[in-house]
């Protein structure tokens, strides 16, 4: 069944519907400061072809078409911009872009105002509505969706048994793929286009590797400005970034195995102002990058750039509007930029490194049987059981993609004065734990501990006394814990990763 979506816009003027067909050869569209007309060309049901009337009026310099390659491709969905073109608050498009089952048309015109965008679902349009006078002031489609004659098919998995069971189900299509890798896969993360929306998956596997990646947040721009490249440096200490309504330029001191390098200049220093990001070098980088590009006279420019490290978010810098990227959340660190410039930035990429997971500990005795729990995505409980020389046992309830998983009790059995930690997950995490050992009766053991979330102390649990110890490490959170056991809880560390604000 045909399902009807919109009009999207705003302003009062003519409605008018071009109803159902079989499909859409091309669309004409007439645009240059804002869209001031649309037109289409449909297929009937008997092969035959039909234009629509004109909606709206040539007063715009330049026209486009858009040729689809009938009948493998067809429409699946519009995205756009509106905005008041006068005091008489006349709302009209600025810009329109047309996205199929192949590739996006546009944008057609320039990408400022209020965005819109016809609802996702798998279908394909085979008719346009809306209202207009002298310009384009709203549009809509009649969208009829796909009948697949066959299901998509499981091929696979082809590997060994271990580890747990993930899916990503079923997409659009693939768009592009992050493999980290040494002398194994240590993961892969994916790209998807979902009617036409990028869509990233989460990361399977773990960064246990040191290779780089790059990503790129959009297309360079058609030989419109100079492609450039920082190459990959030990970390990032400042960068500066030149911004007003767009992002004019970027400036990046690199960390060269110690020592200071700046890159050359990307863009210019014409307008706007000058913010300097200045990271508490070396235990502060970068993580992600992420913000807003849009397009003047079909030239692409980086309109806002946001700067997060693994401790604090710098900027919006520049204007937010237009189309967001983001890189993917992914565990490493941003090591080198790359991207294009002509007299601003027109689009920027990122070289990173996958940081390896750090263990800290673990500290008290020598006795007992070693443990480890390994890392997960976050800790939920934790039971610790207290006697009169210190810390009998500790169990951990951890967080693994979204379940609940219990460690086994690592000390003794005995029921000694039970304590719990519940954290409220997922909005709070352990960030470090201290406590203390000493020895008792000849055994040297864990006496206390002191577990401190990004909210709040829990503790001091047990025999405040002793040798003091702490876990801990600036801008990272507690994963999974290891140590030492036997008739009491003998030594403790943790797995730490770093904190992503994204």
């Amino acid at each position: 069944m045909v399902k009807t979506v919109g009009p999207f816009g705003a302003g009062n003027a003519l409605s008018w519907d071009d109803e159902i067909h079989s499909a859409i050869k091309q669309i004409r569209i007439a645009h240059g400061n804002f869209v001031s007309s649309i037109s289409t060309e449909y297929y009937n049901d008997g092969g035959s072809l039909v234009w629509s009337t004109l909606h709206g009026g040539d007063y715009e310099s330049k026209i486009d078409t858009i040729k689809l390659d009938f009948p493998d491709e067809f429409l699946t969905s519009v995205t756009g911009y509106y905005d008041s073109v006068n005091e008489m608050n006349n709302y009209e498009f600025t810009s329109l872009t047309f996205q199929s089952n192949r590739r996006t048309y546009g944008p057609f015109g320039q990408q400022f105002g209020t965005y819109i965008c016809f609802p996702s679902f798998d279908g394909k349009i085979l008719g346009f509505h809306g209202r207009s006078s002298g310009y384009l002031y709203a549009i809509g489609a009649h969208v009829e969706p796909i009948s697949y004659p066959k299901p998509s098919e499981f091929i696979g998995p082809f590997g060994g048994q271990g580890g747990d069971p993930w899916d990503d189900g079923v997409q659009t299509t693939i768009r592009q793929l992050v493999i980290s890798c040494g002398s194994m896969v240590n993961y892969v993360c994916i790209d998807y286009d979902k009617n036409g929306h990028s869509l990233w998956s989460s990361k399977r596997g773990q960064s246990i590797g040191d290779k780089t990646y790059t990503y790129q947040t959009c297309e360079q721009c058609g030989g419109q400005g100079q492609h450039w490249d920082d190459g990959i440096h030990t970390t990032i200490r400042q960068l500066i970034i030149g911004a007003g309504s767009i992002v004019d330029s970027l400036h990046v001191e690199y960390d060269k195995h110690g020592r200071s390098l700046w890159s050359q200049k990307r863009g210019s220093s014409n307008g706007g102002s000058k913010y300097m990001v200045k990271l508490d070098y070396p235990g502060e980088y970068l993580v992600s990058i992420s913000g807003y590009y849009g397009s003047f006279t079909n030239n692409k420019y980086i309109c806002s750039l946001t700067i997060q490290s693994n401790r604090r978010t710098y900027g919006p810098f520049g204007t937010m509007r237009g189309i967001p990227f983001s890189t993917p959340s992914l565990h490493g660190k941003i090591i080198g930029f790359h991207g294009s410039a002509y007299g601003y930035l027109t689009s920027i990429g990122v070289h990173v490194k996958a940081i390896s997971p750090v263990v800290l500990g673990p500290f008290g005795g020598q006795g007992g049987d070693a443990w480890d729990d390994q890392f997960y995505s976050a800790i939920r409980q934790i039971q610790l059981t207290i006697c009169e020389f210190g810390i009998e046992s500790v169990r951990f309830e951890y967080d693994k993609n979204g379940q609940p998983v219990s460690s086994p009790k690592h000390g003794s059995k005995a029921q000694g004065m039970l304590k719990k930690v519940i954290l409220d997950y997922p909005g709070e995490f352990l960030i470090s734990v201290s406590g203390t050992y000493g020895k008792e009766y000849g055994l040297e053991i864990v006496q206390s501990l002191t577990f401190q979330s990004n909210r709040k102390t829990y503790g001091p649990f047990g025999l405040n006394k002793g040798n003091h110890f702490s876990l801990a490490s600036a801008g990272d959170k507690v994963t999974g814990f290891h140590g030492r056991c036997g008739y009491y809880l003998d030594a403790i560390g943790v797995h730490i990763e770093p904190i992503y604000h994204l």
